[in-house]
């Protein structure tokens, strides 16, 4: 493994209409495949739902808070798979639900 110096680094700069072209990309992703994206946001949103019904039960609606903040670092990881439907329209790769659901296993490792 070879080390990486500060002069290896290059930064992309980013312009405001940047994020134009991104919305446009993930709205064209969506419609490619409806069935997924919708699916995966609503499987998300429902279990959002169960847990926040657990906490009403077991009477702990008081963690619901500090679960809402830990969110910031669960995201990302929950959004793996989008970002893999998305990495795979680009590379014009084939997938299913399967491919999706277990996108981010390989480096949970």
């Amino acid at each position: 493994m070879t080390a990486v110096s500060l002069a290896d680094i290059r930064i992309r700069p980013i312009r405001s209409d940047n994020v134009w072209g991104w919305l446009s990309a993930g709205w064209s992703d969506l419609w490619m495949r409806p069935a997924i994206s919708p699916g995966y946001g609503l499987f998300v949103t429902l279990l959002s739902y169960a847990v926040l019904a657990c906490l009403y039960f077991v009477d702990l609606v008081y963690l619901l808070l500090p679960l809402a903040a830990s969110f910031m670092f669960g995201g990302p990881i929950i959004a793996v798979g989008l970002y893999e439907m998305s990495h795979r329209y680009g590379a014009e790769k084939s997938f299913g639900l399967a491919d999706i659901i277990g996108a981010g296993r390989p480096s949970m490792i």
